[in-house]
């Protein structure tokens, strides 16, 4: 085989496994693409909440708290709209709306406390109730 042909034989292979791997992570299953987001939207709301809880422990600013929030809620905010753009199968419906509640319950929650502010009292509560949604991201 000469080197011309072995080249282009090469160069074909490596556009097929190209064209491969982008078809392939183009096309995740919902489940995959649901679990991915449920765990970027836990990983923000465990964020929101430790951030609240270390706010009201005096631990932190109430600047570095309203800045820090704002940043989680617009994560959620984006993942919030990725599970709404999935198509879940009709078995996965219900859990699947509930799912995007609680996200978008949870997202207005810390919008809210990172544009107004809150106190360090109300801190420690706003924690305990993004936990709750936490954990109904989990069931």
């Amino acid at each position: 085989m000469s080197v011309a042909t072995y080249r282009l034989k090469t160069k074909k292979f490596l556009l097929f496994l190209l064209v491969l791997s982008l078809a392939t992570a183009g096309c995740g299953s919902y489940a995959s693409q649901a679990e991915k987001n449920l765990a970027k939207a836990s990983s923000d709301i465990a964020g929101a909440a430790y951030v609240l809880e270390q706010f009201g422990n005096g631990e932190v600013s109430g600047a570095y708290n309203r800045t820090s929030l704002q940043e989680y809620a617009k994560s959620m905010q984006k993942t919030e709209k990725s599970l709404q753009n999935l198509n879940p199968p009709p078995a996965d419906e219900e859990q699947h709306g509930r799912v995007v509640d609680a996200l978008s319950q949870a997202q207005n929650l810390v919008q809210e406390a990172g544009q107004e502010g809150v106190s360090r009292a109300e801190a420690r509560e706003l924690a305990r109730r993004l936990e709750g949604f936490g954990e109904e991201l989990k069931t």
